[in-house]
């Protein structure tokens, strides 16, 4: 078999074997490559995470298993930078959690917010929730309403305002929002609090909707 994957993670199995998350061509999988974090091994260097690999492989006990490599993306080098490494970092995760059928339409956004230059990880990352929920066919109602007040309440079914739900701040709703509506979402800042509230509650809303 053949397949595009990106590598989300990767952990080293006992002494030397390479474990990798993968998603791609076959959902999300995971890799196993025997003596892998070994220099000698032809496949060394060739999972880091982020990485893009087309490879020619094969499935065994769980695994699926490299034959040949046809092509690497090596964009773990853009993580170097360390705002890419942490909106590619913030991405993966989200993947690893959520996500597991393939899906061209998210391997593109994965790939587009992942070749992304950012100055603002926290705004992009929400960029590309809101951007995910949109193409998974979720896309939250409150981001065309009105918000008013200090608190409000969000209904989970439709992800619209309501008189009872999970409880939300006004004003991260409305920074959502505004991350969505404008161009260059990039400038709206983003504060630790607010980054953690609304990493959670638009989690939580994606969750709902994989799980009923």
């Amino acid at each position: 078999m053949k397949g595009n994957f990106l590598v989300l993670r990767r952990v080293r199995g006992g002494d030397d074997d390479l474990v990798a998350k993968l998603y791609g061509t076959a959902g999300k999988v995971s890799l196993f490559v025997k003596e892998g974090y070994l220099v000698e091994n032809k496949f060394f260097g060739v999972f880091e995470t982020f990485n893009l690999v087309k490879m020619d492989y094969y499935q065994s006990s769980g695994f699926i298993i490299p034959r040949d490599i046809l092509e690497v993306k090596r964009f773990s080098y853009l993580a170097r930078d360390l705002r890419r490494y942490l909106l590619m970092s913030y991405i993966s995760q989200t993947i690893l959690k959520h996500i597991n059928f393939y899906d061209e339409e998210v391997f593109s956004l994965i790939l587009k917010f992942f070749l992304k230059e950012t100055k603002n990880p926290e705004a992009s990352y929400f960029k590309f929730f809101l951007n995910l929920l949109k193409t998974l066919g979720y896309e939250p109602l409150f981001l065309r309403e009105k918000v008013k007040g200090k608190f409000t309440f969000l209904d989970l079914e439709k992800g619209s305002l309501s008189s009872s739900g999970v409880k939300v701040r006004s004003s991260l709703l409305n920074l959502l929002k505004k991350i969505h509506q404008i161009s260059e979402y990039e400038r709206v800042k983003v504060k630790k609090r607010d980054f953690e509230e609304g990493r959670k509650i638009l989690e939580e809303f994606l969750s709902y909707h994989l799980n009923k």
